[in-house]
């Protein structure tokens, strides 16, 4: 997993030094690909978690209606 801090140094290079995607890649060690796709990325969806799945409903609700009788 690439780390927040890879993220913004490659975004660096690229901005303030003018680096080519390719320049970048051989520096940092990850593929062109990789770093095409972290460039098209805003930051804001690398800083932020996304679940996979919602999360699992309580054993209350499932239950309530039982418990209640």
């Amino acid at each position: 997993m690439i780390k927040v801090d890879t993220y913004k140094y490659i975004k660096d290079l690229h901005i303030r030094e003018r680096k080519s995607i390719r320049q970048i890649s051989r520096e940092v060690g990850l593929s062109r690909q990789t770093i095409r796709k972290i460039l098209y990325q805003s930051l804001e969806d690398v800083t932020t978690y996304k679940r996979q799945a919602p999360p699992p409903a309580p054993l209350r609700n499932q239950f309530g209606a039982i418990i209640r009788q």
